[in-house]
């Protein structure tokens, strides 16, 4: 039995376009608007410390100068917003898979495997293919200065704040909230290409925007198959983990690559592709007879609880 939408259309009724479009946009806005939120304070601190500096005449040295004690902050004033981001994104998940229908969920462990060779897999090449276009990137310069400042942190402080909070985080909204939000109002195709687009919108460069874009249709597709966000998690925190490895010891201080990087990404292609071409023989998650019906005989504005599974 196929469950065209997540929710009961029953229970919402009342909802205008704009609302709908509102409740799937305001998690990912509210996930960028954190992180500039917790940089504000930092931000002003450090304008009235180099203020106060003598030394600094001209609007370009204050800024210059700002931005050098902000970079000195930076993976803190990361880790907070992302604590603060969990601690918002986390209940309205919990919220939003009451609404689910139950499923019974198989192949997660093979599922999870895939996923972890297909998505970076997919990111690879895409970013391969962004820049044999040749088209600049107008971030370009905030990226390879926010990249530069990553590389000088400890590397244990990556791994937390790239490889374990990042992707639950960012799972969490564009998956567990935006993905389930967004499959109630439209089709599950539009859905995938609505969420990929505004998880390439979150990372707020192309650089990283468009692999990211590509890699979150994947990502988008493999929850809408197998139906557990743990392995979208997985998934997502195997692509940065090798983000994170390839910055650290694979790329010289220039940023190009060192010798044996190009093996390990041509590696990890043909395992991805392999991985991809493997999705449609394991099968995925199969609603339970009791879902659809606990949804389709609501009475209009009543509400009704269905526990879902992660």
């Amino acid at each position: 039995m196929e469950i065209r939408h997540n929710y009961d259309r029953a229970t919402f009724p009342e909802f205008s376009l704009s609302r709908r479009t509102w409740r799937v946009i305001y998690p990912v806005l509210l996930f960028i608007g954190t992180m500039f939120a917790v940089a504000i304070p930092f931000t002003i601190a450090a304008f009235a410390r180099v203020y106060a500096d003598d030394g600094v005449s001209t609007i370009g040295d204050l800024t210059e100068a700002v931005m050098l004690q902000i970079s000195g902050q930076y993976m803190l004033i990361q880790i907070l917003s992302q604590a603060l981001t969990l601690a918002i994104m986390l209940p309205m998940w919990l919220k939003t898979r009451t609404y689910l229908p139950k499923f019974k969920r198989r192949n997660l462990v093979p599922a999870t495997a895939i996923a972890i060779f297909a998505v970076p897999a997919v990111g690879v090449v895409s970013s391969l293919l962004w820049s044999l276009t040749g088209v600049k990137d107008p971030m370009s310069e905030a990226f390879d200065s926010a990249l530069e400042t990553m590389q000088e942190q400890p590397f244990l402080l990556q791994i937390l704040s790239s490889v374990v909070l990042a992707p639950l985080i960012e799972e969490l909204c564009l998956r567990g909230v935006t993905l389930n939000r967004s499959t109630y109002w439209l089709p599950k195709w539009a859905a995938v290409v609505l969420t990929a687009a505004l998880f390439a919108a979150a990372h707020m460069n192309l650089t990283q925007g468009i692999p990211a874009m590509f890699s979150g249709a994947v990502m988008a597709v493999i929850y809408l198959r197998y139906r557990s966000i743990w392995v979208c998690i997985a998934a997502h925190l195997g692509n940065n983990l090798i983000a994170v490895i390839q910055m650290n010891y694979l790329v010289d201080s220039k940023g190009n690559l060192l010798p044996g990087a190009n093996a390990v990404e041509i590696a990890i292609t043909v395992l991805g592709i392999i991985a991809l071409i493997a999705i449609p023989f394991l099968k995925g998650a199969e609603p339970l007879p009791s879902a659809e019906p606990l949804h389709s005989s609501a009475a209009v504005g009543e509400r009704v609880e269905s526990p879902g599974e992660l």
